[in-house]
């Protein structure tokens, strides 16, 4: 088992958005979580990734549990895609931002190449030489989707990650990351294609 979530429960002004969750996740699955708007998806993201402080619970990642200790175990060994990516730079230099860190030099992919995943993705390579601000919310999602993968960890938290997507490009990412049977991936998506996928959907 990769990822285990017991009794999760997270609190906003005395109101639990999420309450007792539990959730097993093994290695190689892919997962959807699904809720309607404000039932604690990406606060279950952000409490994975050591962002909040649970208000009860316990995450473990290969049996490690979540705390001020062990919280850089798990933001090295999970890549994560936020729904809003907001980044003032170019396309160029967003892509190689991951990789300049000194925890994701170990992690990185040498069978992987920003290029691949560009076609792969249906994006062209001029788009490096854009800023982030001139590039589209679909275009914005597959470049934060590329930036994950290039750190080549097993675990990806993806929130929402086709929202923005057109059918082209939707079925590029789909035909991509369902192929690869090494993934783990938990998502949070309203999308019927990308759970249709998925090993399991969850409701939170």
């Amino acid at each position: 088992m990769i990822l285990s979530i017991q009794n999760l429960s997270i609190l906003f002004d005395n109101k639990a958005i999420i309450n007792n969750f539990n959730l097993n996740v093994n290695e190689n699955e892919k997962v959807a979580i699904k809720g309607v708007s404000g039932k604690g998806k990406t606060s279950l993201f952000n409490a994975i990734l050591g962002f909040i402080i649970p208000d009860s619970g316990i995450i473990k990642l290969y049996n490690k549990e979540l705390n001020a200790e062990n919280i850089n175990f798990f933001r090295k060994n999970i890549a994560w895609l936020p729904q809003q990516i907001e980044f003032v730079s170019t396309v160029k230099e967003f892509t190689e931002l991951p990789s300049s860190f000194l925890a994701n030099k170990s992690h990185k992919n040498e069978k992987l190449t920003i290029q691949y995943l560009l076609k792969t993705f249906l994006l062209d390579e001029k788009i490096l030489e854009n800023t982030m601000q001139k590039v589209s919310g679909g275009e914005k999602q597959r470049l934060g989707l590329i930036n994950a993968l290039m750190l080549n960890r097993k675990l990806l938290l993806l929130d929402e990650p086709i929202s923005s997507l057109d059918s082209c490009s939707k079925n590029a990412v789909l035909d991509y990351l369902f192929s690869q049977t090494e993934l783990t991936i938990v998502s949070t998506s309203h999308d019927n294609e990308w759970t249709a996928r998925c090993d399991r959907v969850v409701e939170i």
